[in-house]
């Protein structure tokens, strides 16, 4: 009998002191303590981030956070090569015009040289003239010769062979000259002429690019308003498209983020769970042995 007494003793639980189970109650409740801390720094870093995430969608566009993080967008590189073949077109047509309007300022200058000479032809002269001319001097001059250096010749009264010579190389100098002026003037009318029709036609080369410089933009135009209404931005630039394009890159990236913390807080939720449960076993029993 006392046999059997001694081995259900043996066999039953070692009475735990109620100080020694308050004390693994105070260990164990710790635990639950940082959990819940880190549970409300959560909470408030998930509410922050939520609230900035919302401003900065409203301000990228129209759609919901949700719609712009799935939102496929371009790549960087295709929004970069078509701004700067944006910037090749303003290059060559700001080039082209300038071109242009130098040519038609030199085409306006030469026409009115051109005016001018015209205007400046008051008298036409002819070679029949100056050789008349010339012929009338030399007879003078013969005159002049056999009246008083040869004196073959009576002088004629009232008139004075000096006089009528000076008149005579006077006027054949004139017509002369004349002459030599018509033609000069008329090998610059000349070049004038051809210089105007050499730009006229170089201003048709230039009216055959802006033509190809059109087609290329409408081109550009077609293609990049695509890629703004697939962005449901149509009024979105080429140039400022990067910048919208790295805003929300940064924006998927912290949602990203988002859903990290949201992922830490459910599960620091369910450790503290399982540790509110056992932190009430130990503290219901340690009672209960009171």
């Amino acid at each position: 009998m006392r046999q059997r007494l001694r081995d259900e003793l043996e066999i039953q639980p070692v009475p735990v002191p109620f100080e020694a189970a308050l004390e693994q109650a105070r260990e164990q409740a710790a635990a639950p303590g940082d959990l819940t801390g880190q549970c409300i720094q959560l909470e408030r870093e998930i509410a922050a981030l939520e609230t900035a995430l919302v401003h900065e969608a409203a301000s990228l566009w129209e759609g919901t956070l949700d719609e712009l993080i799935a939102l496929r967008v371009p790549p960087l590189a295709t929004v970069t090569e078509i701004a700067d073949r944006y910037r090749q077109w303003a290059e060559a047509e700001r080039s082209l015009k300038n071109q242009d309007g130098i040519l038609q300022r030199d085409i306006g200058e030469r026409e009115r040289e051109l005016r001018a000479l015209a205007a400046a032809a008051s008298e036409i002269v002819t070679h029949d003239q100056v050789r008349q001319a010339r012929q009338t001097r030399d007879e003078d001059w013969r005159r002049i010769r056999r009246g008083y250096v040869e004196r073959t010749m009576d002088p004629v009264p009232g008139q004075s062979p000096l006089d009528a010579f000076e008149a005579a190389m006077r006027e054949a100098d004139r017509l002369a000259d004349l002459l030599h002026a018509d033609a000069t003037r008329a090998a610059n009318v000349e070049s004038l002429r051809q210089r105007i029709v050499d730009m006229q036609r170089a201003r048709s080369d230039c009216a055959s690019q802006f033509a190809d410089l059109t087609a290329e933009r409408d081109r550009l135009d077609t293609r990049w308003k695509a890629i703004a209404e697939s962005l449901r931005q149509p009024d979105l630039s080429p140039g400022a498209a990067a910048e919208w394009l790295g805003k929300q890159a940064l924006l998927v990236e912290r949602s990203a983020h988002l859903e990290t913390l949201r992922r830490e807080r459910r599960e620091i939720g369910a450790a503290l769970a399982v540790a509110v449960k056992r932190w009430i076993g130990p503290c219901g029993n340690a009672v209960y042995r009171r």
